[in-house]
């Protein structure tokens, strides 16, 4: 398995104080077809590797909260959401991330 790229979980912080369990299994599928959507696809490896993983944790700026990870664990997954030397980024989990915050 590659790099395991997780977007900040703070970044959201504010929008997800108050979600629990049933939210969070909401949430999840939501982002992970979305990032599905848009991620680049040339062998296909990326788009697959996307994943929710779920898990309760203490946070000290929310307290005890559960927790949606949405992951992406191909090889490549960082370099195409954030950029690298050779090429620009082409991202897709943020954007999923915003696109469904935005709608809730």
């Amino acid at each position: 398995m590659g790099t395991k790229f997780v977007p900040n979980p703070f970044f959201a912080a504010e929008a997800v104080e108050s979600i629990g369990v049933p939210m969070a299994h909401e949430i999840g599928p939501r982002v992970v077809a979305k990032a599905k959507d848009f991620a680049p696809v040339d062998s296909g490896e990326l788009k697959e590797s996307i994943h929710a993983e779920y898990e309760m944790e203490n946070h000290p700026e929310v307290g005890e909260t559960y927790v949606a990870r949405i992951i992406a664990d191909a090889g490549h997954a960082l370099p195409q959401e954030v950029g690298w030397s050779t090429g620009e980024a082409q991202p897709y989990l943020r954007p999923a991330l915003i696109e469904v915050i935005d709608e809730l």
